[in-house]
């Protein structure tokens, strides 16, 4: 694929790749600061409710880290606004809040029946622990031991590196790093006004002008 028409490809496809990193990144926001929220809290909870309890919180923080992350206008320049840290701070502080809240909130405060039939669970499963007590390794174990074995074994040999993001990209560029440094030369010093342009192609202000057909990277 010749590189400027794959740079025109992944020009066409930006608005998609930005948009399911934006979800990606909401997602992640969500849970982290859900999750941060909740630790805060004191009396006992089933665990998919305590689960559920900080997706719900999650959200609060994000929607509370948007007028928060104003208080953090230094963040929000550059590169730190593309990675949107002031937006990662404000739902930082909003998550301490709400964790704050959380805990005064259950603080020396439980459901004594919830309690009561959790302990009764857990007395059924010592129970049952108890009747295999020193009898050693059982044929589920080294069932389990088997199978972990044999998965990390196939993994280890069939492993083949890390993917590497760089090179995807410049694959559907079409080019090689070579290449794109090639075009940034070219740009800076076509700004100037210090290099031969391709038949066809000139300079307009602190825009090259050029016809795609005419223009290559050697």
């Amino acid at each position: 694929m010749p590189p400027i028409a794959g740079m025109m490809e992944i020009i066409n496809q930006l608005p998609q790749i930005l948009f399911f990193s934006q979800i990606i990144f909401y997602v992640f926001f969500i849970l982290f600061f859900g999750s941060l929220a909740t630790r805060f809290y004191r009396a006992y909870i089933h665990p998919i409710l305590k689960f559920l309890l900080g997706i719900g919180i999650g959200f609060l923080c994000l929607i509370s880290a948007v007028p928060l992350s104003g208080f953090f206008q230094s963040f929000s320049t550059g590169i730190l606004k593309l990675m949107q840290i002031d937006l990662f701070i404000g739902g930082l502080v909003s998550s301490i809040v709400f964790g704050i809240g959380l805990f005064f909130v259950t603080y020396r405060r439980e459901d004594i029946e919830r309690l009561k039939g959790v302990i009764k669970k857990l007395e059924n499963r010592i129970n049952t622990a108890k009747k295999f007590e020193g009898k050693g390794i059982n044929k589920f174990t080294i069932i389990g031991i088997v199978i972990i074995i044999a998965f990390v074994a196939y993994l280890l040999l069939n492993f083949q590196g890390l993917p590497d993001t760089n090179e995807d990209l410049y694959s559907m560029l079409g080019m090689s790093p070579d290449d794109l440094k090639n075009i940034s030369n070219l740009l800076e010093q076509g700004e100037v006004g210090g290099i031969q342009m391709p038949p066809g192609c000139e300079i307009e202000g602190e825009y090259i002008k050029c016809p795609l057909s005419e223009l290559q990277v050697t």
